[in-house]
């Protein structure tokens, strides 16, 4: 058998993610401001109740290994985020944005039957 064939395939496709984002700007004189850079946000910075907002039911695993999320999700962490910008007393400027990434993967497994170990009860 060659070595393509002993490769499983168990999950590849491609699809869109996304990451909320937010920056903090400082308010100048003469009504200008003064931005930082856009930073993801981070649920545990915005919500207040486990299990914060859920990630997609299909996708939702492998975005959750490198950070990113579903669309329906990055709205509702940067509007959630800002919402509560605009509900306490701020003296800077703050944006929200949702930021698409391409997302590919390829999963596969293969069986590596020279490294199985039998288990064995202790007498």
């Amino acid at each position: 058998m060659s070595e393509a064939e002993k490769w499983m395939p168990t999950m590849a496709g491609n699809c869109v993610a996304y990451e909320p984002q937010c920056r903090v700007g400082l308010r100048l004189e003469g009504g200008e401001i003064a931005w930082q850079k856009w930073k993801g946000i981070q649920t545990r910075d915005v919500l207040n109740a486990p299990p914060g907002i859920p990630y997609p039911w299909f996708t939702g695993q492998l975005f959750s290994a490198i950070g990113l999320k579903g669309y329906e999700q990055a709205q509702a962490i940067a509007w959630t985020a800002l919402a509560h910008h605009k509900a306490t007393p701020q003296d800077h400027a703050f944006e929200t944005r949702v930021v698409p990434y391409e997302f590919k993967y390829d999963l596969k497994a293969r069986e590596l039957e020279e490294k199985a170990e039998p288990c064995k009860a202790e007498a």
